[in-house]
């Protein structure tokens, strides 16, 4: 079995309290929907996009709000033998982080290790998704029988995941919590 490839990727948020409600719920449109990007495709969130990609593990790490060093990061164990970017992948992404490269401003000049030290592991993040990657293998173990089957299947559920265009994740995930008493 080859060994895991694990990627760390690292962001600036333009607003971190959105940026993390934006990762783990997408941008709900209130009427039990998500809001769509320019291209049409639902904005799920990283989580779900990430479960849609079928990640196995994650661990996510971030500054506060306020802290003089913005900085989201994620490690991930990834599945593709390719590099997936997240900019453009992410629905809705692009509008949530800075691509200027600035991380932050401060009135002193600090050694980049005390800077640094602002970004901490979340471990309430790191539960989030593991409860969620766990949701989803039930899921797809109890689609295999014919009484729990899925009108979508197990492709259209991770398209549905990723946001992809053409899916409707409005009556997909009101299935799922019929059928399974799972909230994706």
């Amino acid at each position: 079995m080859p060994e895991p490839v694990i990627e760390i990727l690292s962001y600036v948020p333009l607003d971190m309290n959105q940026f993390l409600e934006f990762a783990v719920e997408g941008k709900p449109d209130g009427l039990g929907d998500f809001e769509t990007d320019d291209q049409g495709a639902r904005i799920t969130g990283v989580f779900r996009w990430l479960h849609g990609r079928e990640v196995p593990e994650a661990h996510f790490f971030h500054s506060e709000a306020g802290d003089a060093v913005q900085l989201f990061v994620a490690m991930i164990q990834r599945v593709e033998t390719y590099n997936v970017p997240w900019l453009r992948r992410i629905p809705g992404f692009v509008h949530m982080v800075n691509d200027d490269g600035l991380i932050g401003k401060t009135n002193s000049f600090a050694p980049l290790s005390d800077l640094m030290a602002l970004v901490r592991p979340d471990p309430a993040l790191d539960e989030r998704f593991a409860q969620g990657r766990a949701d989803i293998e039930r899921v797809f173990a109890e689609i295999q029988s014919p009484e729990n089957r899925l009108a979508v299947g197990r492709k259209g559920l991770l398209a549905t995941l990723k946001g992809d265009i053409g899916t409707d994740p409005l009556e997909l995930f009101a299935e799922v919590r019929k059928n399974f008493k799972i909230s994706l």
